[in-house]
């Protein structure tokens, strides 16, 4: 029986840092796949630089608690705290909305990771 080994890194996009540090593991042949923070500040250079690597396999990272949504505060009231931070209320339509933004941009999604998955089943 054939076996594959898949190694991915979490949190790209995260910051440029990271970015650099995932492309270079994966260059180098350590990482198999990557897992996309659709909503942090180096996404943009992730997604460019992913865009080079056909073979590397990208997963969607589901922030559900952490950070701010991604849709305006005035489309999801609920889903927002006073500070404009995540809440733990519309889980369900968090989700979809990190998935359909890594979609549209027109990555192909092979896995999905998550971040404080206990909280949030809270």
């Amino acid at each position: 029986m054939l076996r594959q080994l898949v190694v991915n890194a979490d949190d790209l996009g995260l910051t440029l840092g990271v970015n650099n540090g995932i492309f270079d593991a994966y260059d180098r042949g350590i990482l198999t796949s990557v897992s996309l923070f659709a909503n942090a500040p180096a996404t943009a250079d992730a997604i460019a630089r992913v865009r080079s690597r056909p073979s590397l396999g990208v997963g969607v990272h589901l922030g559900l608690v952490d950070g701010t949504p991604m849709l305006p505060p005035n489309r999801v009231p609920t889903l927002v705290e006073d500070d404009g931070r995540c809440n733990r209320r519309g889980r369900t339509q968090r989700l979809r909305v990190y998935v359909e933004k890594a979609l549209v941009r027109g990555l192909p999604i092979s896995v999905h990771t998550g971040n404080k998955a206990k909280r949030c089943a809270d």
